[in-house]
């Protein structure tokens, strides 16, 4: 069963009882409350009846009889256990005579009366001591008490007052059948009424599932991979905010799918720079060890400047092998950040710089006591790839400005400067902006690189500025 089938049966049948319940509740009701006002009707005319006996005993039974007759009410009088009047039918005395015995005996004969003249009938029903025992005279000597009795279409009212009994019946046939009128009518109503809500809520259901029809559609269109589809006119509800978040997952897949198909492009691309800066060193060591092998120089001075040689290209091998395996553990998270007094750290990474570059000058201001969550491994090739690039851009004696400020590291040198045009080339991998591959020069084009992803695992900024015969500053914003 589809979910708006689902939506419109369940809605369907809980509207159609809850209509229900209230018909059923409401007529059960207004029966409930005319058969009260006739029961009290009843007693009204009953308790009159008697006043008429007691107080004009000398008037005659059927004019008072009459009078009431004429307002739909039959009257049955005893006076001293004999019945003196009676306008009622036969079947209406059996069951009078029936309500005279005491309370014990009244119980058999209404048994027994109700066995015999309600065995045609299809419903009947007993209302007993509606009002019983009404005792409204104090004095010990008088009895007076009121009982009320239901039977079929026909209410009975028996009031005693000393040696006088008065049975009344009335007709609720009115009554009763106003009760079957509207029920009749509420079934006709909840008829129509059901078809006009069936066809309203297979509207509604239908306009509420065709935004989920849409979302369905849409699932399916990215399934197949298309991710620039958007949902629109969705509304403001639940259903139009899962269609912002559809549009916004989209765009993130897009994104997502764009990242890695650039990142795929990178390493294509790096893959390809890699190789062709293997390719020369490899080309190298091949040519001048396969001249060695095969006795092709036999110049001990020429033996000895080829090996240097093919040590040389070895080596350059090795710190190319050395670049990329520190790429690999930061690109792999593989750090291990800890808070640290930078600006000590920054000192001892100078001082080993110093010593490594001996021939350059360093002017080095920092501010003291300045703590970092940094890897402290990372920090060092940082400096170190910076420095290095820094000298390089020297053809006299280097001079290099070291500054720690509160949260920024700045590196400048003096020296050639870098175009604007190839600031951005620079933080590719193996471009170098000398073209002579000249290695103690130019390096191998992996150290900016570096720098960049070990800024971007410490989530700080690094900036280049830059100006031909002025020279580079280096600011990371920590």
């Amino acid at each position: 069963m589809k979910f708006s089938q689902k939506i419109f049966l369940i809605s369907f049948i809980l509207i159609i009882i809850v209509i229900n319940i209230i018909g059923i509740v409401m007529i059960n009701y207004t029966y409930k409350l005319n058969i009260e006002k006739e029961i009290e009707k009843s007693i009204f005319q009953t308790n009159n009846i008697m006043h008429e006996l007691t107080v004009y005993a000398s008037y005659d039974l059927s004019t008072i009889a009459s009078n009431y007759l004429k307002n739909g009410i039959n009257v049955d009088v005893y006076i001293d256990g004999q019945r003196s009047y009676t306008n009622f039918k036969s079947e209406d005395s059996q069951i009078a005579e029936g309500l005279l015995t005491n309370e014990e005996k009244i119980k058999e004969v209404n048994e027994e009366l109700l066995d015999n003249t309600l065995d045609n009938t299809q419903e009947a029903g007993i209302k007993e001591n509606y009002v019983n025992a009404h005792n409204l005279d104090k004095q010990s000597s008088n009895i007076e008490y009121m009982d009320s009795y239901i039977i079929n279409d026909k209410i009975f009212m028996k009031l005693k007052r000393n040696n006088y009994i008065v049975i009344t019946l009335s007709n609720i046939s009115e009554v009763n059948n106003m009760r079957q009128e509207q029920t009749n009518f509420f079934v006709e109503l909840s008829v129509i009424s059901s078809l006009i809500i069936a066809l309203f809520l297979s509207i509604t259901v239908n306009l509420l599932t065709r935004k989920i029809k849409k979302l369905d559609k849409a699932v399916n269109k990215v399934k197949q991979g298309n991710f620039n589809i958007k949902l629109t006119k969705l509304g403001n509800d639940e259903i139009g905010n899962f269609g912002n978040s559809f549009n916004e997952m989209t765009i993130a897949i897009q994104d997502n799918l764009n990242k890695i198909q650039e990142v795929s492009e990178n390493r294509k691309q790096f893959i390809g720079d890699l190789t062709h800066e293997i390719r020369t060193p490899l080309t190298s060591i091949i040519g001048y060890s396969s001249l060695i092998n095969n006795d092709k120089v036999i110049d001990n001075n020429t033996i000895k400047k080829y090996s240097s040689k093919i040590y040389e290209e070895g080596k350059y091998i090795q710190q190319m092998s050395e670049k990329l395996m520190q790429m690999l553990l930061v690109e792999n998270g593989s750090i291990d950040k800890k808070i640290i007094n930078i600006s000590e750290e920054i000192k001892i990474i100078v001082e080993e710089l110093k010593n490594l570059f001996d021939n350059a000058i360093f002017n080095i201001q920092i501010k003291e006591n300045v703590y970092k969550e940094v890897d402290k491994v990372l920090l060092k090739s940082l400096i170190y790839n910076l420095v290095k690039n820094a000298i390089s851009s020297y053809d006299t004696i280097p001079k290099v400005d070291i500054y720690l400020s509160e949260n920024e590291l700045t590196i400048i040198d003096y020296g050639k400067g870098i175009p604007q045009d190839k600031i951005e080339k620079i933080k590719e991998p193996f471009y170098t902006l000398n073209t002579d591959r000249n290695r103690k020069i130019s390096g191998m084009g992996l150290g900016l690189t570096l720098c960049l992803r070990i800024a971007s695992v410490h989530n700080w900024k690094l900036n280049i500025k830059s100006e031909i015969g002025k020279g580079t500053k280096v600011t990371i914003i920590i």
